[in-house]
């Protein structure tokens, strides 16, 4: 397809991501598929030039209105120049090219055409102001964010935070050892002309060496891997599930905390699968097929009282993956920084709280809870904990490395152990441990 077209539909896309609630790889993909006479190139130049855009759209997105009013273009093709900025800072097409195709597509004047590079290099740098203000531009963030992190992190950190949050995160995945060895699931996939390379922290973990379509291979059809990042794989192992226990997953979602749990179960016991809202599930039930596993169950929202009366007070552990602000995924959703405000924020401490005080006490004495979010920030994380703790005495905080050892895997997890060695928490971060940002707190009822 020619560029002219190809820029039309990423400004199709890029436009129903910024005006809908919906996330971008919802859109996209729903766009995608409606739309099968795109080639593979044509894909991927739409998707990479709207996602590269998104993670610059906030410092983009201010030069692009610029540009309109000196040019006295209408609100309308603000989109169209917050592309073109991103097509033309990243040289991902020829200058004369770009050019044309706006010029058969828009008719716009030769004047304006020739003034965009200029402009562009007049304004991309960031304008003389504090420091927040100056490291909130180059890496379009949110300012709020960036004053909120300053607090407890250094500048450089912060900066070297913001450039991982900014680089397309890798395919990451979780063999299931219910099926199969890593070792075995490397051989097989390179086999299929997919390479690998073994995470650090979790025993699990395969990172692929190139972006591709995993979901494609003969064995994600057998069921011998997940795609989830090595950071949420890590939630699973806090929870030290053996075999036998009755354990419940408080907000499954797609439920790929579900399935790591019943799989280091061994097919044993039982893994309740909760979510409240069921629009959440996606397919988890498909997973579970695939997965070949017995040992789940889902628990149907109109289904939970009951459950409740049954089990509150008995279950061996709860896993609370908590809704969040999803900041440490940014590298994988960079439209969430369209979304990030404190007012969100504020709203969804509010229900992590709630969350929390509502499903720990389904554990029994001597039984886990682990609360965790994608979040990297201290008013999701360590602050519910403080405050959760102060109201709960029957409920008092373990050291990660203390429950590893518990697991009696030792070896296996000597990297993660060293990893969290005398830290209250689990807190990973993108630059540096090359997970998305998590955050896990495990606490023992007495």
């Amino acid at each position: 397809m020619n560029l002219d077209g190809l820029l039309s539909h990423a400004i199709e896309v890029y436009e129903e991501i910024v005006t809908s609630n919906r996330p971008a790889d919802a859109v996209l993909s729903q766009y995608l598929r409606a739309r099968k006479y795109l080639g593979s190139h044509d894909r991927k130049f739409i998707s990479e030039s709207v996602y590269g855009a998104l993670r610059e759209h906030l410092t983009i997105e201010s030069i692009a209105g610029k540009f309109l009013a000196a040019q006295n273009l209408p609100p309308k093709f603000h989109i169209t120049f917050i592309l073109v900025f991103f097509l033309l800072e990243h040289q991902r097409v020829q200058t004369a090219s770009l050019y044309a195709a706006l010029k058969a597509r828009y008719a716009f004047r030769d004047a304006t055409l020739e003034a965009i590079a200029n402009f562009w290099e007049q304004h991309k740098n960031a304008p003389q102001g504090s420091e927040k203000d100056m490291l909130s531009w180059q890496y379009a963030f949110p300012a709020w964010m960036t004053e909120r992190l300053l607090q407890t992190m250094p500048l450089n950190d912060v900066a070297s935070l913001y450039a991982a949050l900014n680089r397309p995160a890798p395919v990451v995945l979780r063999v299931n050892t219910m099926k199969t060895t890593r070792e075995a699931l490397q051989e097989k996939l390179s086999a299929e002309g997919i390479e690998t390379y073994k995470g650090e922290l979790s025993p699990d973990a395969l990172y692929c060496r190139e972006r591709c379509n995993v979901m494609q291979t003969e064995a994600f059809r057998q069921g011998w891997f997940e795609i989830q990042d090595e950071g949420s794989q890590l939630i699973s192992l806090l929870v030290n599930p053996v075999p036998h226990q009755k354990i419940l997953d408080a907000c499954a979602g797609g439920g790929g905390k579900t399935l790591h749990l019943a799989t280091l179960m061994q097919g044993k016991g039982k893994v309740f699968a909760f979510e409240k809202y069921e629009k959440r599930w996606g397919n988890i039930r498909k997973r579970i097929r695939r997965s070949g596993l017995q040992n789940i169950e889902i628990v149907p929202a109109e289904k939970f009282k009951k459950f409740e009366e049954k089990y509150r007070g008995k279950l061996d552990a709860v896993l609370i993956d908590a809704p969040c602000t999803g900041s440490g995924t940014v590298r994988r959703n960079p439209d969430l920084k369209l979304r990030l405000t404190e007012s969100a924020l504020k709203k969804m401490s509010a229900v992590q709280s709630e969350i929390l005080s509502q499903y720990a006490p389904f554990v029994k004495s001597g039984g886990t809870v682990v609360y965790a979010t994608c979040s990297i920030f201290k008013e999701e994380n360590e602050q519910i904990i403080e405050t959760f703790l102060d109201k709960h005495q029957e409920f008092k905080l373990v050291k990660p490395e203390v429950q590893l050892q518990a697991a009696n895997r030792v070896q296996e997890l000597a990297m993660l152990m060293q990893r969290v060695s005398q830290m209250p928490y689990l807190k990973l971060l993108p630059h540096q441990d090359g997970t998305d940002g998590f955050f896990a707190a495990v606490l023992m009822k007495t």
